[in-house]
């Protein structure tokens, strides 16, 4: 986390970081990995899976930046951001690439979960209550995937897909029944 008083650096950082790294990863998670593992396993478990190795693909480097800082709580710390909050928002990124299949929309959902750290995270402290902000990040995206996976579940039958593959399913030419 940068931590800075100077709000036009913390805006430059976070305009930096956040589309570079949704552009640029999201061609490997969503452009490549993600469609094939939901043609053989549906969108939710391709998420979930997709989601631990997104958060295990971040572990060298949150260790590197956060270890030393954390100490004994680095391992809960990086179960509750890498771990549970990443894996619900690839969910969540998951079932709207489902819906899309919009490259460009994960990437903008990534390039805003990322940048958005930068820009809205408090300065988060080594601490209990910094493990307590984590913890409430964690449940909130956890909430909100299961919402989206129940919604998914209920009203799929009545609401369908949008986006271009609706538009597949859905157009065939006119042919005469004579």
């Amino acid at each position: 986390m940068l931590a800075t008083s100077d709000r036009g650096v913390l805006a430059g950082f976070a305009l930096a970081v956040g589309p570079g790294a949704g552009f640029a990863e999201e061609l490997g998670w969503t452009g490549f990995a993600l469609p094939r593992m939901q043609r053989s396993c549906g969108w939710l478990v391709a998420g979930l899976v997709a989601g631990v190795v997104w958060g295990l693909w971040h572990l060298l480097p949150d260790y590197w930046g956060n270890a030393d800082a954390w100490g004994l709580l680095y391992g809960p710390r990086f179960l509750l951001w890498c771990g549970v909050a990443f894996v619900a928002y690839r969910v969540l990124i998951a079932w709207v690439y489902q819906h899309t299949e919009s490259l460009l929309l994960a990437q903008l959902m990534q390039a805003g979960f990322t940048g958005g750290q930068a820009l809205l995270m408090p300065a988060v402290t080594p601490s209990l209550s910094g493990m307590a902000w984590y913890a409430a990040f964690a449940a909130a995206l956890v909430l909100l995937a299961s919402g989206v996976a129940i919604f998914d579940r209920v009203y799929r039958p009545v609401w369908g897909h949008v986006g271009r593959r609706a538009r597949r399913r859905t157009h065939r030419p006119y042919r005469p029944a004579f």
